[in-house]
């Protein structure tokens, strides 16, 4: 299976790579959702578009509505992927 890509803002992907970060969150819909985010699927975590990368695994995903970020409207449905065995 062709791995997810996240691209990420400097400060999410430095806590990916540090280890304070093991569940990313984006809006639930075409690209995200049960179908393409699926535990054991491989990821790579990307600075930006072009930056350095992370590869790391898909254990779980859920869908929650917003009441934890204010990076999406406040009960919006979101897709929250946990990720492990975080490396270079």
């Amino acid at each position: 299976m062709k791995p997810l890509f996240v691209p990420l803002k400097r400060q999410y992907f430095e806590q990916f790579a540090n280890g304070t970060k093991s569940t990313e969150y984006r809006l639930y819909g075409p690209r995200w959702h049960e179908g393409t985010v699926v535990p054991g699927r491989p990821v790579t975590l990307s600075l930006g578009y072009s930056g350095a990368r992370l590869s790391g695994v898909v254990v779980n995903m859920r869908k929650i509505k917003n009441t934890i970020t204010d990076l999406f409207p406040r009960g919006a449905y979101l897709c929250a992927i946990d990720i492990t065995d975080i490396a270079e």
